[in-house]
């Protein structure tokens, strides 16, 4: 089949003739050049003649049991593209790794809301005394002491008690399930009898602003203000987790279904927020980072651990600065804001409708969540070229972020692009494009997304039906993949392509 090149107009997006009335078969493929490169034609011709010699070799072979994919391509696929290995501590605990953060930097700002703020120590002292607490409410209602992969609820709206009852939870042994305050009493009821808890962390002076009731007998008021904070000691608790034990349970959307709970260990998120540390520490030893996303959306959780892991200081933001494009504007200016993450939907209603970015300190936005659309972002950069750009795509099974596109700053949105391209995988992480049979697909025909690696988590809890189905044996691992435990793969049902440079669509 030798390929020649005809430049006639066509009447068609695309055709192929195969003649073979000749003592030669020869073929020729037509295509609009407006839609088509070359270099797609030309895959597409590789692809067909590696299907041939397939039928031709082993005529008995059905046409499924086929691969368009050569021995070169498919190597560039599954092992040169996920090439990600980077050394990370998998032996850390997040509450570990901030405590020694807060013995560097005592008296650097931790937290902010609303102009209150809390100190590293302070931050450090405050989840002490309440971990202690949470350990000897825990044994008083349950005749047994607190163990790892406990489940422990917070129920608190933004405010300083949210990081302090977060790392209380994790110091204390246990895992947090965070729940919104603003949810009905059906889905409270819901998530409270799926994990089984015996406390939950709530603060007193918010009963006004729930929807829904708790059983008192379980509650635990963590206020900063609460006698609790008097009482116990403020010292650091004994070590009572390890890196492979839950340090949170957040539950899907529920969009198609009933809400799954994800079980997430230190270890994976470790993983997440060392590879997002490479960029965050290219810039200061002590960033301001502003977290928009609620704590019970797995979004929240990067720039939350990123931030107090390693020094950072992070500014809640409050519900009613995200409810005005102004104030909003104004609160990144005034308290010179570095980075963010933020959805495409909002991102589209704070940020993009103003052009004054130029006075500001902001250097890098996190976007996240939703598919994000070129055009949008192009409109931005138009007047903040400075800015970085950071597209994150990931599954919450896949602990937050499983691949991540940059566009840096001073650089433009690829004009090929309608919507941003999710990327490459990060640190540690194995992604792979398949068919329903579970074959790998080739360079630019949709398939599947499947994920594994470091950030691949137990399951759902509770669900083993649909554990097995989601979760599947990963037939690609090599014997250095199976020795780091990366045996199993997550069906993400996300339909996605390989572009010819790598990154995914």
């Amino acid at each position: 089949l030798p390929a020649e090149q005809f430049h006639e107009v066509e009447k068609f997006d695309l055709s192929v003739l195969i003649d073979d009335s000749g003592p030669n078969i020869t073929g020729q493929i037509s295509y609009a050049t407006a839609l088509f490169k070359q270099a797609t034609i030309a895959r597409m011709i590789d692809h067909y003649l590696n299907l041939l010699e397939q039928l031709t070799a082993r005529p008995e072979l059905p046409y499924d049991g086929c691969s368009l994919l050569g021995a070169a391509e498919y190597e560039t696929i599954v092992h040169a593209w996920n090439a990600t290995d980077r050394e990370h501590p998998q032996d850390r605990t997040l509450h570990e790794v901030f405590q020694e953060q807060a013995a560097r930097t005592p008296s650097r700002t931790a937290v902010v809301y609303e102009g209150r703020r809390l100190t590293y120590e302070e931050l450090d002292q405050r989840s002490n005394q309440l971990a202690r607490f949470i350990r000897a409410r825990y044994e008083e209602r349950t005749g047994r002491p607190l163990t790892p992969g406990t489940l422990v609820a917070l129920y608190v709206d933004r405010g300083l008690e949210m990081p302090v009852g977060m790392l209380a939870v994790l110091k204390a042994g246990a895992a947090y399930v965070p729940i919104d305050v603003h949810y009905p009493q059906e889905r409270v009821d819901y998530l409270l009898q799926d994990t089984g808890t015996e406390l939950i962390l709530t603060c007193a002076h918010g009963e006004a602003s729930r929807t829904a009731a708790l059983p008192e007998d379980r509650v635990i008021d963590m206020e900063l203000g609460a006698e609790l904070y008097l009482r116990e000691d403020a010292s650091h608790l004994p070590p009572v987790s390890r890196a492979d034990d839950l340090a949170y349970v957040i539950y899907t959307s529920g969009t198609t279904g009933k809400s799954k709970g994800v079980p997430i260990e230190h270890r994976q998120v470790m993983n997440l927020v060392c590879y997002h540390d490479q960029r965050y520490s290219r810039f200061s030893k002590s960033l301001a980072v502003a977290l928009l996303s609620a704590y019970n959306f797995d979004f929240s959780v990067q720039p939350f651990f990123n931030t107090l892991l390693f020094g950072h200081t992070l500014h809640i933001v409050s519900r009613s600065v995200l409810m005005n494009p102004a104030a909003f504007n104004d609160y990144l200016l005034r308290n010179r804001i570095e980075v963010f993450e933020i959805t495409p939907t909002l991102f589209s209603a704070l940020v993009v409708p103003f052009t004054n970015y130029h006075r500001s300190d902001v250097k890098w936005i996190n976007i996240g969540g939703e598919n994000l659309q070129a055009g949008t972002v192009a409109r931005f950069l138009e007047a903040s070229s400075h800015i970085g750009i950071i597209n994150s795509y990931g599954p919450t099974e896949n602990t937050v972020d499983t691949a991540v596109y940059e566009i840096a700053p001073g650089s433009s949105v690829p004009d090929e692009q309608r919507s941003i391209s999710i990327g490459k995988p990060i640190d540690n992480t194995r992604v792979y494009v398949l068919d329903r049979n579970k074959r790998v697909v080739p360079v630019g025909v949709t398939g599947e997304l499947h994920v594994g690696g470091a950030g691949l988590t137990r399951g759902y809890l509770n669900r083993p039906d649909l554990n097995r189905d989601r979760f599947i044996h990963n037939p690609f691992a090599t014997e250095a993949d199976r020795a780091k435990g990366y045996t199993r793969l997550y069906k993400t049902g996300d339909l996605v392509r390989w572009l010819p440079s790598g990154p995914q669509n």
